[in-house]
């Protein structure tokens, strides 16, 4: 079972992080509601967002938290890294996750895989129309299971990034947290990211 609801909040050099924060705040707190849960509030590391006035009030938690809340309620996740995507995915399965992106990582592959709410614009994030690139999505997410770490997985994988910059559609961090939101492991992200960056 996946995300139920997802909605993000682009990375805008005009937006700041504040008001970026607020928005996400306001509809993650409208889902918890909704769905009569504690959201849950995911960073990279577990102060990363305590400067931030909207993002009071939450239980906070990050990858390397000792404990873990339970999965399957609302998520808010700030400036994610690959690995608190992931962690962020995993625990809103079944719910609503909403992503303010940073400068760092960027998120438009996952959004556009969801159809993520854009909080800016109010519209749905539209997917990728060109074939080329759903077939390159499918046959990745069909050799996951090896993290692309065996011969098999990687052959694959470094044909399909060839293909896709080939055709000029490879946008390494689109393609990673779009195989985020197809399910793939932060050991699989990180060596496609590899494969990425070393073809």
């Amino acid at each position: 079972m996946g995300i139920r609801q997802a909605a993000w909040v682009p990375e805008d050099v005009e937006q700041d992080y504040d008001d970026a924060a607020a928005l996400a705040a306001r509809w993650i707190r409208g889902r918890a509601l909704e769905e009569r849960a504690s959201a849950v509030l995911v960073t990279n590391v577990r102060d990363a967002a305590s400067g931030v006035p909207a993002l009071r009030g939450f239980e906070v938690t990050s990858p390397q938290s000792r404990s873990r809340p339970a999965s399957g309620g609302p998520v808010l996740a700030y400036v994610p890294s690959l690995e608190s995507l992931v962690y962020a995915g995993e625990l809103a399965r079944g719910s609503s996750l909403v992503v303010v992106e940073g400068f760092n990582f960027s998120v438009r592959g996952w959004a556009r895989e969801y159809g993520a709410l854009n909080l800016f614009t109010e519209q749905e994030e539209p997917g990728v129309q060109d074939k080329r690139w759903s077939d390159a999505l499918e046959r990745l997410a069909f050799h996951r299971n090896n993290g692309y770490g065996d011969t098999l997985g990687k052959r694959t994988a470094r044909r399909v990034v060839h293909d896709l910059r080939t055709a000029g559609l490879l946008r390494s961090d689109e393609l990673v947290s779009a195989m985020a939101a197809k399910g793939a492991s932060v050991r699989a992200l990180k060596n496609l990211q590899r494969i990425v960056d070393g073809a």
